[in-house]
């Protein structure tokens, strides 16, 4: 929740929705409830006040400034790593939902300071204490956590509780004290069971072997218990401090147990009604953040909620938009603005997936400025943005999408119209979400209908030499004298080849580097001619697939991709024209989130279907002699 944006505009917007004066449902109802209930709050603030003998202006206690104290304590949630957060957050909403006379709304319920993406579920751990003990411990009410759900009453007693004078407001503020308190064997007991990805190594055993008894020693602090499982239950405790372990369900239980029955909701209703946020984007890397992230690579690996998200670098977005996904309710939304690469790009691939198969993605707005960093969403970061908001449960409706020009949503502009099974017919292994317009779209379709793909006729490779590793070894070298030169992206251009107008000539001591080398290897693909093409193009060029014939000799570093003659089934001059054909250059574009020009979006191409039939004699080499690619392109496709 950071320091409470999202959370105080959830706030006006509920609000407005209730109150407005032009959408606002309750001015179409002038006597309901909830009008009597402000009108209630409103009496007993001013009777407070006459009775402290405090004077106050009645007509500042509006029915805005009222309701926005029930939405904040009722509607909003927040969760956050960083305890200085959680604080800013509070004030940032008491600021917004000040009420005069009235003292500060309790928020300590519903903003709390954990780790979003660590935990596990009463329910869950339930199920597989179940099947490890034969069922056992099936029975939530006859199991271990016998007595968990009675103790949420005190919850609905707190949600109940307006906190209009101090003596309400110090009411809360004990019930809360009071539902913790017994609350925390139950997390401790869930604690335990988290604690054993992170080094606690007989955590399980003590879990299963000490059966429905561990409660209760929780409760004792193992006093009955072996020197070696007392170590569990500190051990627990301690990796809690450190990691914040976060258990959504005993956290935060109005989203996943009938109050007023005090029973779990059924598995259709749990969850929130609505998730928002804008998730860290950092790559959970030992490198780049400074610390060992093995643990909790190893932990997210384990759970089955991010599997879409363990796909190439494991970006905390990624597994932000599981967890959203997981604690969204079925019938709810949930929102997040991340990285344009949500989009298109093979990593976040399963994760786009997910939203696709079993969300119902709704709409996408996506914000691909990133140059200029006053028309750019973040000015601080070079990123190009999207915002998605999906359903809690899968859809096969049409989806919109928008591609915006600068930082603000532009409402006059037209928008694509798509259904999933449209996405996957033009891709279906990447699946990339299209950003172009709607006749594009209907036209791609139409030609995936009635087309193969370029990947169907060959297979492509990385450059075989790359200029940081084989750099560091000695194979590279800037004197001409060592060896042939290295082709560069910068050394392609459309169809041929051309000095690098960027960086200095590099050279490559070839015998070294190719001793030791499988003669299969890509090594020695330099003795075959190839097709390559720039690993990067701006999306802004003229031009984003450029490719060239690459002679035998050459030896190209990794930012260029290639098709060696060996791995292409059909004439290497016919792939290259196929690569640099209009069609193929504006196909690519309807689907590129980002500058990177990887296989597998070369082999989603479309082509024709080609067969080995007859031709003239000399018509084909003639074509190529004349160099008029544009037209053999056009008598290709």
């Amino acid at each position: 929740m950071g320091s409470g944006h999202f959370l105080v505009e959830a706030v006006d917007f509920i609000c407005n929705r209730i109150l407005g004066q032009r959408e606002g449902f309750l001015q179409a109802f002038p006597w309901n409830p909830v009008t009597t209930f402000l009108k209630e709050t409103r009496e007993e603030i001013l009777a407070e006040m006459q009775r402290q003998e405090v004077t106050i202006d009645a007509s500042r206690l509006t029915d805005v400034n009222l309701l926005k104290r029930y939405v904040l304590k009722r509607c909003v949630y927040g969760v956050d790593l960083n305890p200085m957060a959680v604080e800013l957050a509070k004030v940032s909403l008491w600021l917004d939902c000040f009420t005069l006379g009235a003292p500060l709304s309790f928020l300590d319920h519903h903003l709390k300071c954990g780790n979003s993406l660590i935990g596990t579920a009463v329910q869950e751990v339930e199920a597989e204490l179940a099947s490890q003990k034969k069922g056992h411990a099936a029975d939530l009410f006859g199991g271990p956590f016998q007595g968990l759900l009675s103790s949420t009453a005190m919850m609905h007693e707190l949600a109940r509780t307006p906190d209009v004078t101090v003596a309400e407001s110090q009411k809360s503020r004990q019930l809360f004290a009071d539902f913790e308190k017994s609350q925390a064997p139950y997390k401790a007991a869930l604690d335990i069971w988290v604690s054993r990805h992170f080094g606690n190594a007989l955590a399980q055993e003590y879990l299963t072997l000490v059966g429905r008894d561990y409660m209760q020693e929780i409760k004792t602090g193992g006093r009955n218990l072996s020197p070696q499982y007392r170590q569990v239950i500190e051990k627990a405790a301690g990796l809690q401090q450190e990691k914040r372990f976060f258990h959504w369900d005993l956290e935060f239980p109005e989203a996943y147990v009938d109050l007023e029955r005090q029973a779990w909701k059924c598995k259709e209703e749990q969850g929130f009604d609505v998730v928002v946020g804008n998730p860290p984007y950092d790559v959970l890397a030992t490198e780049e953040l400074g610390y060992d992230v093995s643990p909790y690579l190893n932990y997210y690996k384990t759970v089955a909620t991010y599997t879409p998200a363990i796909r190439g670098k494991t970006n905390l977005y990624k597994l932000f938009i599981c967890k959203a996904a997981f604690v969204v309710a079925k019938t709810g939304t949930f929102s997040f603005i991340v990285p344009m690469a949500l989009l298109g790009d093979d990593q976040s691939r399963e994760v786009r997936r997910l939203l696709l198969e079993k969300s119902g993605l709704m709409a996408v707005d996506a914000f691909p400025q990133k140059d200029d960093p006053h028309r750019r969403v973040f000015p601080e970061a070079k990123l190009s943005t999207t915002v998605f908001v999906a359903r809690g449960e899968t859809s096969e409706n049409p989806f919109s999408v928008r591609v915006h020009s600068g930082r603000y949503v532009e409402e006059t502009l037209g928008c694509l119209k798509a259904r999933p099974a449209q996405i996957f017919a033009i891709e279906p292994q990447n699946a990339p979400i299209p950003c172009c317009t709607q006749r594009d779209l209907d036209i791609a379709t139409q030609v995936i209908s009635r087309a193969k793909r370029l990947g169907e006729y060959c297979s492509a490779s990385q450059g075989e030499v790359n200029e940081t590793t084989d750099g560091k070894k000695g194979f590279i070298s800037s004197d001409p004298k060592h060896g042939p030169q290295i082709l560069r992206g910068s050394n392609i251009c459309l169809y041929v080849l051309r000095e690098p107008s960027q960086g200095e000539p590099i050279y490559l001591r070839k015998q070294q580097y190719l001793r030791g080398k499988a003669a299969s290897s890509k090594a020695h693909h330099n003795q075959q001619c190839r097709v390559g093409w720039q690993e990067s193009s701006a999306q802004n060029n003229f031009r984003r697939i450029i490719a060239a014939k690459i002679p035998q000799g050459q030896f190209c570093n990794h930012k260029i991709n290639y098709v060696p003659e060996s791995d292409c089934q059909i004439p290497l001059d016919l792939s290259l024209a196929l690569l640099n054909s209009k069609i193929s250059d504006w196909f690519f574009r309807l689907t590129s989130t980002n500058a990177a020009v990887s296989h597998y979006q070369i082999y989603a191409l479309p082509t024709p279907y080609i067969v080995d039939v007859p031709v003239p004699s000399g018509w084909w080499q003639d074509m190529i002699d004349s160099s008029d690619w544009n037209k053999l392109a056009e008598a290709l496709i």
